[in-house]
Order: C-alpha cells, then structure tokens, then sequence
C-alpha cells in the first residue's frame, strides 16, 4: 500500500523499449508518432500510464520523436508521461494520432483525418471535455461571481437573499446542462473507455452512493483499474465503519516482526487505532491530541495504536515515534495489510473499537473522539 506513492516512481525500467522514430514501423491497430520534441526529451522514455498511475510500458525517445505502436484498446485510459511530467491526459488506443510540440501549443495531438473521423473515440473524448469547458463553466464562473457579489452585500439582509436566488438559479440551470451532457456521452459510450471519463464527471456523495453507481455502471467503467480500486475501498470502508464489527488482521513490519489487532484487544478495553504517516501533516498535528487522550483516559480502559503505514522505510516511522514523543502502542505495517483491510485511502484515519468489537467512530479529526470517550470513560 502506497498512499504517498511518488509520480511514477521512473526507477522502473522500460518495460517495452519501441522503435524510435527513424524505426520502422509496424503494422498495428493504433499509432501515435510524435514529432518537434523538446531537444530535453533526447535519451529519454514517454511512459505509457494506466489510470492507476502505475507505468504498463514506454518507448525510448530519439531526435525529437518516438513511434508508439500498440493493438487498439477502446476500453480503456491512458496517459503519456515523459519524465515526470504528463504530456497526454487522457489517451484511447484507436486510430492514428500525433504528439507535437510548440512554444506556443506546448505538448498538443492531432488525429488523422482519413478515416472513421466521426468515430474516432479520442476525438469524441475531446468534444465532452469541450461541451462540459464551454456550457458548464461559464455557468460554475457565474455563481462563483454571485458568491463574491453575496459577500460583499452581506450587510444588505434583502440584497442578500436577492443574489442567493439567483445563485440557486444557475444552480439548477447548470445540474440540468450537466445531466444533460453526461446522459448524452454515457449513452452513447456504455461499452468504450469515454464511459470511464464520463463517470468519474458524475461524482458521488460518498462511498455508499460510489458502491451504488459502480453495481449499476457498464462493465468497462467497472473493469477500470482505478474505478475498481475505489470500489474495493469504498467497500472495506463501508463494512468498516461506526456501527459495523471491527476485522482483524496481521501486520508485518518487513524485519521479521508479526502482530495481529487482536494482540491489542483486551476484555473491557475501548482501543484507539491511528493510522498515519511520518510525511504526513495532518497526522503529525494530531499527535498531541492522541497525547492528550492518552494521558486522560489510559488508565481508565482506553488503548491507543498507532500503525504507520506508506513510508519509505520501517526506520523512517521508528525516528518519527522518537521525535513526536509516541508513548504509547505503535507498529509499521511494512505490506499495509491493516489499511488495506479498513479501506484506509486517507491519512490520518482514525477508528475508535468498544469492547465488544464494535466500531464507535470513524474519522480523521482525533477530536471527534472526544465526545465519545467522555461518554463512556469520563467518570
């Protein structure tokens, strides 16, 4: 589990080195030939990126150019990174297409026009990206600027509730542009990779409305890597939340050293557990209050756990506990088991146990412990 995984990590090694662009090039489904690249770019490799973030291959970048050939593939995203930065976003294995660049363009495609235009599906990719730009912005910068305009009434009660009608307006008028925008290109995309696009527009509410929309999405919006990476998290973290039954797991902290939650589970003891990170601010900041807590209710039955995960090394959290004064129960979960288990995509994520196995609280503000620490051990 690497919740601060770096962009790309390009230690990887090439995975498939490609012919350059004075190669020959072979006869395949899709083809992207890039040409006028930054002298920079010489030696270097364009990384092919799955939605993951993760590198699935690359090709080798000589005299300002590359041939990238590969089988179409319509039914899912890619980009293309060169080093560490992304030249394409948003990138559908089908039809021929050119990377170019200019000091005035900077990294830009262009799409062959000799054959099945209207249906190529990188170019309808680009015209939802166009309607959403031009028919839902305008609208989001007008209510962004009725906002400014409410603000600075604020002393004018009448005024006021005047702009916030007309807020709610544009409010409405642009919900029914969206819908209307997304209906149409999820319509019509259900078995293409726009429908990835399309459905991570929609957006949801929260993991029990994304758990809702992915059981009702077309098969290739759930084959999506990311998408079905979400839904695998959303799921543990609904089955992991207030009201739900803790899980046990096993931790291993890559130096030969196991411990499962059930070690830190006693008869009539409430455990805290605190899912962090060294690098991680917000969980730094939380320290003290865990502090607190501990000082407060330790000897009255509550036992604090605070499990490091996503860090570079078992050393990087060990200093970590050191310098922010960790007293009390700790462990570096090396292979994230204890994350994964809990769905945990954020950090800090805190989850507060009873006794009888049954999670209280979930969060990431360790104050929103408090009320219900005072509940049960304040006496």
């Amino acid at each position: 589990m690497k919740l601060n995984s770096k962009c790309l990590s390009l230690l990887f090694l090439p995975l498939l080195v490609l012919e350059g662009c004075n190669g020959k090039k072979q006869a395949t489904s899709f083809t992207l030939e890039a040409e006028n690249l930054p002298d920079a770019t010489n030696g270097s490799y364009a990384y092919v990126i799955n939605t993951l973030k993760e590198p699935v291959d690359s090709v080798l970048i000589t005299d300002g150019g590359f041939v990238y050939s590969a089988d179409t593939d319509s039914r899912h995203i890619y980009r293309i990174m060169i080093g560490s930065e992304t030249v394409v976003n948003e990138l559908i294995f089908e039809g021929n297409g050119k990377l170019l660049y200019s000091d005035s363009l900077g990294y830009h495609l262009e799409w062959s026009r000799d054959q099945n235009t209207e249906d190529n599906l990188n170019l309808s990719l680009g015209n939802f990206r166009k309607d959403l730009k031009d028919r839902v912005d305008p609208l989001t910068n007008q209510i962004l600027e009725l906002g400014y305009d409410r603000l600075r009434a604020r002393d004018d009660q009448e005024k006021v509730d005047h702009i916030t009608m007309q807020m709610d307006s544009i409010l409405n008028i642009k919900r029914a542009v969206f819908k209307e925008i997304t209906d149409k290109y999820y319509t019509a995309h259900d078995n293409d990779a726009i429908a990835i696009a399309v459905f991570r527009e929609i957006g949801f509410k929260d993991e029990a409305d994304y758990v809702e929309r992915y059981n009702a999405a077309p098969s290739v919006v759930r084959e999506d890597p990311l998408m079905s990476s979400w839904f695998k998290d959303y799921s543990f973290i609904l089955e992991t939340s207030a009201g739900r039954m803790a899980k046990d797991f096993e931790m291993d902290d890559t130096e030969g050293h196991t411990a499962r939650l059930s070690d830190y589970m006693a008869e009539g003891q409430y455990l805290l557990i605190d899912f962090w990170a060294s690098w991680c601010g917000p969980c730094r900041k939380g320290i003290p209050h865990l502090a607190k807590l501990h000082k407060m209710y330790g000897d009255k039955g509550l036992r604090i756990l605070s499990i490091g995960l996503s860090e570079e090394s078992k050393a990087d959290n060990d200093k970590a506990v050191k310098e922010l004064g960790i007293d009390w129960d700790h462990f570096y979960d090396g292979k994230g088991t204890s994350g994964d288990t809990y769905g945990v995509r954020t950090i800090p994520t805190l989850l507060l146990i009873a006794p009888d196995g049954m999670i209280l609280v979930r969060t990431s503000n360790p104050e929103d412990m408090d009320s219900v620490l005072e509940e049960t051990l304040g006496h």
